[in-house]
């Protein structure tokens, strides 16, 4: 246990602090995790306590008034488990604060804060592109190149140069010059070339190195030595992104629920319909616009993870290898990587209104 706990303090230490000293402007967001996480009002304001992932810990409070300008935009609970009152969620509705929570699995829930109020000649001008087939599929088009661009920076900045990044880069540059043409394209069309393009990126990442302390007691399965493919073994023959079988994947999720939160309250703010969409649709409940306007943003989130997998010295401790293969982070780690991806997310709004100007 001693690992375990010079491990949780290490990431604590080096996450967030949302009430250290020095003036904190609105939209940073307060994050927590562990268990026995609880938020009550007290005397009109909002009491925070964090939760408890290992021992000794001394328990964190943070306390919000009504009107402070340098509330949060948004409280994340990681994981971990703990429980809220109506009144909490009538406060933070009245305060404008999202409460969002992001499982172990990568998944969102939006439980405070993100009810859906479209309207407005944002609204109107979003379904007039979405009811125009050309419009459309110019918007998914840009959408892809926006996300390829991206990818690019990416694979150049974060990744040493190998021959599968070579032939990531080409295969990218070439799609991009499909996606320039005056080549009519369909959307099945475009998401071919999405799927193409992401292929050959994440084959790229595979074979990274990743470092370990080297540790008897927290062994750590060979396959973890580097940066692994991004399915995960632990879902079926096929493999799916979910239930992520290797660390840096399970940081992926993470990160991409954070921008799936962080996009998700644009949306909503500027009065859009986050599930009428340009390139993403067909499944009713299903966020379209949200995944839309998500995609050129992975590759930036992408990054910051990158950059911190590859620099950072891992132990076994940080994380749980489950019965079935499946990767979970410890609980101040992923707090740390929440932290990384909304910084990453907020430094990189190319989201919202910016669609609709491309006519």
């Amino acid at each position: 246990m001693l690992d375990w706990v010079e491990r949780s303090e290490l990431w604590q230490s080096s996450a967030m602090r949302p009430n250290s000293r020095g003036p904190r402007q609105r939209g940073a967001p307060i994050i927590l995790c562990g268990h026995g996480m609880s938020l009550s009002v007290d005397k009109g304001t909002l009491l925070i306590r964090d939760g408890l992932t290992h021992y000794p810990q001394e328990r964190t409070e943070h306390r919000i008034f009504q009107g402070d300008p340098t509330r949060p935009e948004r409280i994340m609970v990681v994981d971990g488990s703990g429980g809220v009152s109506f009144d909490v969620i009538d406060w933070l509705r009245d305060q404008d604060i999202a409460l969002i929570r992001v499982d172990w699995r990568g998944k969102t829930t939006v439980i405070a804060g993100g009810a859906y109020a479209a309207g407005g000649k944002a609204w109107r001008q979003q379904m007039e592109l979405q009811a125009d087939p050309k419009r459309k599929l110019a918007i998914a088009r840009q959408l892809i190149d926006r996300k390829l661009a991206a990818s690019t920076a990416t694979l150049r900045d974060c990744l040493s140069d190998t021959r599968e990044r070579r032939l990531a880069l080409e295969v990218i540059g070439e799609k991009r010059e499909v996606l320039h043409s005056r080549r009519a394209l369909e959307l099945s069309d475009l998401h071919g070339i999405e799927g193409r393009a992401a292929k050959v990126y994440f084959n790229a990442w595979v074979g990274a190195p990743l470092q370990w302390k080297a540790s008897k007691r927290y062994p750590v399965p060979f396959a973890w030595k580097t940066v692994g493919q991004r399915q995960s073994m632990a879902t079926g023959k096929k493999g799916k992104n979910y239930g992520a079988s290797h660390p840096v994947n399970a940081m992926v999720n993470y990160a991409y629920a954070v921008l799936e939160s962080q996009v998700r309250m644009q949306v909503i703010a500027q009065g859009l319909d986050p599930q009428t969409g340009f390139l993403h649709a067909g499944r009713r409940g299903q966020p379209s616009l949200v995944l839309d306007l998500m995609e050129p943003l992975r590759p930036v989130v992408d990054a910051a993870i990158l950059r911190f997998a590859i620099g950072e010295t891992f132990s076994g401790a940080d994380f749980t290898l489950r019965p079935d293969g499946v990767c979970r982070l410890n609980p101040q780690l992923a707090r740390r990587v929440a932290q990384i991806a909304a910084e990453a997310a907020t430094a990189s709004k190319d989201v919202g209104l910016s669609i609709l100007r491309l006519k």
